[in-house]
């Protein structure tokens, strides 16, 4: 559970930890916390940090590549693929390691909200 303006939030989810508070550090800190009791799982939490820390830069920096760039240098996460680079080959996958760098590389295409709709349907199959 984490604390949040003195009330208790179980679980909460790493993009509203990206929006919630104000240091890098801290979301990364509270989203980890949250993380080990949702999934129980180091690579678990280390999709939700990058998911938060996605988040946080997309609202504090409005950068891309910087985006890009931290996610690749703090986790590790290969996202110089772009998602006609990812399609042909994408297959479902329930893991953090199989969805969130996808997901993080359909927002890092995308030139709208549409656009990254359509990016995170890979397998094409219902849009």
């Amino acid at each position: 559970m984490i604390y949040l303006e003195s009330k208790i939030v179980p679980n909460f989810d790493a993009i509203a930890l990206g929006f919630a508070f104000d240091t890098l550090d801290t979301v990364l800190q509270k989203t980890a916390r949250t993380a080990e009791i949702s999934h129980n799982h180091p690579e678990g939490v280390k999709g939700a940090q990058t998911t938060a820390l996605s988040v946080y830069l997309a609202r504090t920096a409005r950068d891309k590549t910087l985006i890009r760039r931290k996610v690749d240098h703090r986790f590790g996460y290969d996202l110089d693929r772009t998602v006609e680079d990812i399609r042909p080959s994408y297959e479902f996958d329930v893991s953090c390691q199989g969805t969130v760098p996808e997901a993080i590389i359909a927002f890092l295409d995308s030139n709208s909200y549409e656009d990254v709709i359509r990016a995170t349907n890979l397998s094409q199959d219902t849009l």
